[in-house]
């Protein structure tokens, strides 16, 4: 799965963004611009989802595996066995 989060009560999507990524990878990250909004009506189990997905440059931190994720991995695609609704936000990453 790629990094992700909710937002907290009274928190900013900047400060959930560095709050994440942080949690998620170790890595500090500042937002270089809005990727988009990604709806999820029927893909996932926890409900009807909206997401913003962000294009992040990492600015300090250590990137390593944590109690979140047991690997971490960079790639050039989506990787075949991605979540389905997540592989669009990284195609359209690439496409950035």
């Amino acid at each position: 799965h790629i990094t992700g989060g909710f937002i907290h009560y009274n928190e900013r999507i900047v400060d959930a963004v560095k709050r994440v990524g942080k949690r998620e990878t170790g890595a500090d990250v500042e937002i270089e611009k809005p990727l988009g909004v990604y709806e999820y009506i029927h893909d996932d189990p926890r409900g009807h989802i909206v997401g913003h997905a962000f294009i992040v440059e990492v600015v300090g931190g250590k990137i390593a595996a944590n109690p979140d994720n047991s690997e971490l991995q960079f790639f050039k695609g989506p990787p075949e066995d991605m979540i389905p609704y997540q592989k669009k936000i990284v195609v359209d990453a690439l496409k950035s």
